[in-house]
């Protein structure tokens, strides 16, 4: 297997996130032999897209196209809640609910 380098790297639509993609570009920007890297379609933060395109700014070729990529699926870098901003009443009443439905079932069973 001597020779072998690595060249291309596909990791599109594949639910990557800000710190999965920017710890692979950096992987990858450091191999002589590298040619493509296509994270396209993934969930990575606006800030993220910017940090990964900083990454590459002297060789932008290799790095492939990033308009199918889905800001809004990443986790919220301020670390609100992934339905918007839940107040505890909200997740109380979440909570209740799902409390209630699994003891139905339970008891059903």
């Amino acid at each position: 297997m001597d020779g072998l380098e690595l060249e291309y790297v596909d990791m599109s639509f594949n639910d990557l996130r800000r710190e999965g993609a920017l710890g692979l570009a950096r992987v990858v920007i450091k191999k002589e032999s590298f040619k493509m890297l296509n994270i396209d379609g993934n969930m990575i933060s606006v800030k993220g897209i910017e940090e990964i395109k900083e990454i590459f700014k002297n060789c932008r070729k290799l790095l492939g196209p990033l308009d199918k990529n889905d800001p809004l699926g990443e986790e919220n870098e301020d670390h609100e809640e992934s339905e918007g901003n839940m107040d505890d009443d909200d997740l109380r009443e979440k909570l209740e609910d799902f409390e209630d439905e699994f003891v139905s079932v339970f008891i059903f069973y």
